[in-house]
């Protein structure tokens, strides 16, 4: 997600592997990036970064997504 403690570049690196990777017949499940709106974040404390400082909120904006439920 975007904001994420791991670095800037994390939305970029997971969406572009995922494409890569289907590109070259990998097996992957279907991805593309989302918007995740203020309003939408502040109604899904799920979706906060646990840290071991405590909670962050993720930024507003594109993100990441998946099929994938984990």
């Amino acid at each position: 997600m975007a904001g994420n403690p791991q670095g800037p570049n994390i939305v970029a690196n997971e969406f572009l592997g995922s494409v890569i990777s289907g590109a070259v017949g990998l097996p992957v499940l279907e991805s593309m990036l989302i918007h995740l709106s203020d309003h939408f974040i502040d109604s899904e404390p799920d979706c906060w970064f646990e840290l071991p400082s405590g909670r962050k909120r993720p930024d507003a904006g594109l993100h990441f997504g998946s099929l994938l439920v984990g």
